[in-house]
């Protein structure tokens, strides 16, 4: 498999939206499994997959007809992974970055661990960050989960 260049495709796109899915950990835990990105005049959407192996996160972008045609398939059963999908909110940590332009973009790879893979991917990495103006986050697999950690810019 090609390894696609994400950062340079995303470089300089909006964040519209962003759904999540997964399951519900107790009252006040979410245990999201997958994101999607979607962006402003861009015909591609950004899936960060995890649960994978513990340890990565897979990265895929794809059409946008694609996402639809996925949702349209969750409405009737046939696609399980959207079945328990949200729209994340601007209030929720994930949700800073919803209107947010990206301005830089970085995939973590640790090799050593990916190495012990028995079916490498080219399309599996230990995290991706996203730059914006004032802040970036990091989406990483978790400890159920993905997960996410936000921080300030540093320039």
């Amino acid at each position: 498999m090609k390894q696609i260049d994400f950062s340079a495709q995303l470089t300089g796109k909006t964040i519209d939206k962003i759904y999540k899915a997964g399951m519900q950990m107790g009252s006040d835990q979410y245990s999201a499994w997958f994101f999607i990105f979607t962006f402003i005049e861009f015909d591609k959407f950004l899936e960060i997959e995890g649960d994978i192996d513990g340890i990565h996160i897979r990265i895929k972008l794809t059409t946008i007809s694609e996402l639809r045609g996925r949702f349209e398939k969750s409405q009737s059963l046939k696609d399980p992974d959207l079945q328990n999908s949200f729209l994340v909110k601007e209030n929720e940590p994930l949700g800073k970055v919803i209107g947010n332009t990206i301005k830089k973009c970085e995939l973590g790879v640790d090799r050593e661990k990916l190495m012990k893979i028995k079916n490498k991917e080219n399309n599996l990495y230990s995290y991706i960050r996203f730059y914006f103006d004032r802040f970036y986050i990091t989406v990483f697999e978790g400890e159920h989960g993905l997960a996410i950690s936000v921080g300030p810019q540093l320039n």
